[in-house]
């Protein structure tokens, strides 16, 4: 057999088989939902893509490859919903798990991501108080808050973004490592921002805010606030925009 019509023959076997796996994929893509009972915090055990959606009734719905969305093992004990993957090799960051889970309910107070996720929410947090904690090396968030209180801090080394939007009466943030937060977009009447990290904090503030730099990274201020050092002592400076 001629070389040439070997090596076609060995390519169309190549894609042949390629758009077989492919087929396969497609036919393995389910949803799954499931009812939960009332929770007010939320811990990711794994690399996950999650959405938040606020609403009445308290419930999971996972989407994605069959495999992955099996492999994801969901428990609630002492109004704490928990979030994990019992798969035996698991994957290291959201991207890479194929699959999404959104996460519906009302009153949500407090959400830990102990591994690198990609979070947003599709509606705004309603809760008088809500925080985030970010816990892992690489991290996405996208949060929108309508309430009186907004925290957030960080563990070293994490590293990613976090965007707020919407408004609150009080923003908090402790903020390391190589984090950083964009919320700008977020109305506040009083912040408390200690940057401590790489990345610059950007906050949108009317009354005060209390501030302290202690690493690279700046602070931008949107808003006619009053601000009071509280003590920074490095290269970070604040900036007025």
């Amino acid at each position: 057999m001629d070389l040439v019509v070997r090596k076609h023959i060995i390519l169309v076997l190549i894609l042949i088989g390629l758009s077989l796996v492919g087929c396969k994929k497609d036919e393995n893509e389910i949803i799954e939902q499931h009812s939960l009972n009332a929770f007010h915090t939320l811990d990711l055990n794994d690399a996950f893509e999650v959405e938040l959606l606020e609403q009445n009734e308290f419930a999971i719905e996972i989407q994605g490859a069959e495999s992955f969305v099996k492999a994801v093992d969901f428990k609630i004990q002492d109004s704490v919903l928990s979030i994990s993957s019992n798969k035996k090799l698991k994957w290291t960051s959201p991207g890479d798990n194929q699959i999404k889970i959104i996460v519906k309910g009302m009153g949500l107070k407090l959400v830990n991501a102990n591994e690198s996720c990609i979070i947003n929410s599709l509606n705004p947090i309603t809760t008088r108080e809500f925080g985030i904690i970010l816990k892992s090396k690489a991290n996405t968030a996208n949060i929108q808050v309508d309430n009186d209180v907004c925290y957030y801090w960080n563990n070293f080394p994490c590293g990613g973004k976090l965007t707020l939007s919407g408004r609150c009466r009080e923003l908090k943030l402790w903020n390391t490592a190589i984090m950083s937060v964009d919320a700008s977009g977020l109305q506040c009447e009083y912040a408390l921002v200690e940057n401590d990290s790489k990345g610059d904090c950007s906050i949108n503030v009317s009354n005060r805010l209390d501030y302290k730099i202690a690493g690279e990274g700046n602070i931008i201020l949107f808003g006619n606030a009053l601000a009071i050092d509280q003590g920074s002592s490095n290269s970070g400076r604040l900036i007025r925009r």
